[in-house]
């Protein structure tokens, strides 16, 4: 899949990287997440759920942290109301509420007991609330307690300080579930005793989750430090961290999304960071964050660094990446399915992605570039910013103008590099956009004596290779799979390889030697690109497009695209997006309605630098220029030689990054772009 399909080659990554994939993120850092409810806990809420009993006692969360009243901070639970008092040193920090005698006295059921003192063997008589305790019940209310004296075991002391006093006798009640049993409440809980095939079980009642659907509360923005997810590099301090946001902004108290985030802090930092903003959409960042620190200390130098994985991807949470799809290609490949075949499989395998993350309590319309740039204020006024410079590279740059859109007040500048604009459409242009990458790669070598003589009519040469090829295979391979070589394969071979500055000038070469059936040269190309892609959230990625681009085109779109593109119509044919599959998976995958918003330009005065890549077969250099049509202050370059994610060109870009980070209200020199020319061929 990683190397067959189109979903890595519009990732955006850094083209001299080789990403990890992302760890799984049930646990996020110091933040527990659980699909079961859609919320997560962390903190000191966290640290009391997993002392004091977790889910046997608590239950699983059933509301964000909520805004209480007098400074409380209040979590909901299925069990439990968790009242955290910042104010108030641990372990008395942190309490479970009294939501027995809130439910009894809403009832009028709150009234002092007669049990008289030593009544049965087995039972404890509380003199406080005039009731008893007895077996089972008795037992389950010792088990636990509060941590207050240091000491092993439980007081009673500490049983009464997590579930509170008894304030009713044993009796027969018909509860929430519609069921009978005999049942026991206390101050801050309600014990049951549940009929198995064991025998009869203790339980605590959902008072929780009886109680939550009569209250309010607003949410409150919440970050937890913890481990980060990578290897810290030797040298450098980083903090690593997660922020709960709401999953839907329409619905901010439903269901909870964790963004996973590193800062890469530097000794002396100026106040407004650099944030890093990965393509794809679905790419994550922070797995590859240490490649970036090293790779971009010309420019990052004298400022913090924010590595951020967009809700969806790499360490946040929800999981939206789709082991369906792997599995899908892996077994294609064994069969040898191609063309519109393997499309369709590869729809069916995404279907069954999406149908499992809705099943979870997901809602992939909660995945957009407007929730992305929303979770990203709130990241940066969580962490005390009043302004930061944006960086995204390709998708990255079409959630940097949505930025500058929602949260004009908070970018102090910004930098797109290979733009990818909302007036623009990555599949109603990718066949001619790759076909002018290759067009230049034609021209360049016949234009240098060099290149001219060792390889002549080159271009005829590439066609009529692609033509036999797709003819006759080529038994040895040089890609990642089985099965033969065909001219349709070569097609996306060049498409990958195209993408990186530092592949083009070795293109030629490959080319004429698989003319003569050595593959060798190709191979090494292509090794050196393997990997790149990995760990991408599919899910996230046709969350995003199927709204955003694939949903905003008008009918006979694929037709114009394929118009005048016979010899690359064969390439994009078998992809999921130029196949005739998409509209159906789009009209199934459950993503939000298109935003009109994704066919107007940006308008923004803040200070842009936009860099483009001559070579680029995906985000071309006139996709610069229609990212500007809105920004009043943007200065723009192309670097001649250079593909996509025109960063990792080195010196040059970074000198011209580091310039405008400087002052980005005057244009950087731009000396070296000049002295950049055509690619050197071998």
């Amino acid at each position: 899949m990683i190397q067959q399909r189109l979903i890595p080659l519009l990732l955006g990554l850094l083209t001299a990287m080789v990403m990890p994939a992302a760890p799984a993120a049930a646990q996020a850092g110091a933040v527990r997440c659980f699909a079961e409810t859609g919320h997560c806990i962390a903190g000191r809420i966290a640290e009391f759920w997993e002392q004091t009993g977790g889910l046997p006692v608590f239950g699983f969360p059933i509301s964000p942290l909520l805004e209480g009243v007098g400074g409380t901070r209040v979590q909901w639970f299925e069990r439990a109301r968790l009242e955290w008092r910042p104010d108030q040193r641990p372990p008395l920090d942190v309490r479970p509420g009294p939501l027995g005698a809130e439910a009894l006295a809403a009832r009028g059921q709150q009234t002092p007991g007669t049990d008289a003192p030593g009544a049965a063997p087995g039972c404890r008589f509380f003199s406080e609330t005039g009731y008893g305790v007895c077996e089972p019940i008795l037992s389950a209310w010792r088990t636990r307690g509060l941590e207050l004296d240091g000491r092993p075991g439980w007081s009673e002391a500490e049983n009464a300080a997590l579930f509170g006093l008894p304030l009713s006798a044993p009796r027969e009640e018909r509860l929430s579930d519609g069921q009978t049993y005999t049942a026991q409440w206390f101050e801050r809980a309600r014990f049951e005793i549940h009929a198995t095939p064991r025998g009869p079980e203790v339980r605590l009642g959902l008072l929780g989750r009886e109680a939550r659907a009569s209250t309010g509360g607003q949410p409150l923005p919440q970050i937890a430090w913890g481990p980060c997810p990578f290897t810290v590099p030797a040298r450098a301090r980083v903090d690593c961290g997660t922020l709960i946001v709401p999953l839907e902004r329409d619905q901010p108290a439903a269901r909870s999304a964790a963004l996973a985030f590193a800062i890469f802090r530097d000794p002396r930092p100026a106040p407004d960071p650099i944030v890093y903003l990965s393509g794809g959409p679905g790419s994550p960042a922070l797995a590859g964050a240490p490649t970036l620190w090293r790779a971009w200390r010309p420019f990052v130098a004298g400022r913090d660094l924010i590595v951020v994985d967009q809700r969806g991807t790499g360490a946040s949470w929800p999981d939206l990446r789709c082991p369906e799809v792997g599995a899908f290609a892996a077994q294609a490949r064994m069969q040898g399915l191609a063309g519109r075949a393997y499309a369709q499989g590869e729809a069916a395998a995404l279907l069954a992605c999406r149908e499992r993350i809705a099943a979870a309590g997901t809602p992939l319309r909660a995945f957009t570039t407007t929730a992305a740039a929303a979770d990203l204020h709130d990241l940066r006024l969580a962490l005390g910013y009043t302004q930061w410079n944006i960086f995204g590279i390709s998708y990255g740059t079409r959630l940097a103008l949505a930025m500058l859109r929602d949260d004009p007040a908070g970018a102090r500048s910004v930098i797109l590099d290979s733009p990818y604009p909302p007036q623009e459409s990555l599949y109603a242009g990718m066949p001619a956009n790759l076909n002018r990458s290759l067009e230049m790669l034609f021209a360049d070598c016949a234009a240098q004596p060099g290149c001219a003589a060792a390889y002549p009519d080159l271009e005829a040469r590439f066609w009529r290779l692609v033509a036999t090829l797709n003819a006759n295979p080529l038994p040895a391979n040089p890609g990642d799979g089985p099965g033969a070589l065909t001219g349709n394969q070569l097609v996306r071979i060049m498409f990958r390889q195209l993408y990186a500055w530092q592949s083009v000038p070795r293109l030629p070469a490959a080319i004429v030697a698989l003319e003569r059936g050595d593959v060798a040269p190709l191979r090494a190309l292509v090794a050196e690109r393997r990997g790149v892609g990995a760990g991408q959230s599919q899910a996230l990625y046709y969350a995003i497009q199927c709204a955003e681009d694939l949903g905003t085109l008008a009918p006979g779109w694929r037709e114009a695209a394929l118009a005048g593109q016979e010899r690359l119509a064969g390439f994009y044919q078998e992809l999921l997006e130029l196949s005739g599959e998409v509209e159906n998976l789009c009209a199934h995958f459950g993503a939000a309605l298109p935003d009109p918003r994704w066919r107007a330009p940006v308008v923004s005065d803040t200070p842009a630098l936009l860099l483009a890549g001559a070579y680029d077969p995906i985000t071309p250099p006139a996709w610069r220029e229609r990212a500007a049509e809105g920004l009043s202050r943007a200065y723009g370059f192309t670097l001649r030689d250079t593909g996509h994610a025109v960063v990792g060109r080195g010196a040059c870009p970074a000198r011209l990054i580091r310039a405008f980070l400087e002052n980005p209200a005057a244009p950087p020199d731009d000396r070296c772009v000049e002295q950049i020319g055509p690619p050197a061929f071998r």
